[in-house]
């Protein structure tokens, strides 16, 4: 509706969808507008509501320059050609009712949605716990030495050496 009282008429949100706001850019581009105009109008707004912490406009995401630890997790889940045009970061404690009431999403920054266990067991596997933080990326490099194959073409992770000590 804010969209429509600066611009007029149109259903200008094609769709919104893990904390994304995918823009109707054929819309914006039939009534010559400016996609960066639209953008701004959409943020300002958002930044104003409560349940809302951070609203990014994708071209910032893109330039991969954050270093504060809850924005590189935004960030690292930004894909060019998949993400929305605004990417927002929903308050501590707030779920998006599109999920339903069944506790996380896995899609905040927070670490009530990022803290998830892993376990590896079986032959070979000694005895152990870690508290360290590891990265997802780093599953498919330790699996990979684990069952002795090559690692992914495209795997960015460490396998994990305690399993190998």
């Amino acid at each position: 509706s804010e969209l429509s009282a600066v611009f007029g008429e149109g259903t200008w949100i094609n769709s919104i969808i893990n904390e994304q706001i995918y823009l109707n850019k054929l819309l914006i581009s039939e009534k010559n507008i400016v996609l960066k105009d639209v953008k701004k109008v959409a943020i300002d707004f958002l930044l104003k509501e409560e349940y809302i912490t951070e609203v990014f406009d994708s071209d910032i995401v893109a330039m991969r320059m954050f270093t504060d630890p809850m924005l590189l997790r935004l960030q690292n889940g930004y894909h060019k050609q998949r993400s929305g045009d605004i990417l927002y970061i929903l308050s501590s404690n707030n779920l998006n009712d599109a999920w339903g009431r069944q506790g996380t999403t896995h899609l905040s920054p927070y670490t009530y949605d990022t803290h998830v266990p892993i376990i590896f067991y079986g032959v070979g596997i000694k005895k152990g716990t870690s508290v360290r933080p590891v990265a997802i990326t780093d599953i498919a490099p330790t699996l990979s030495m684990l069952l002795n194959i090559s690692l992914p073409s495209t795997a960015t992770g460490k396998p994990l050496k305690e399993l190998f000590e």
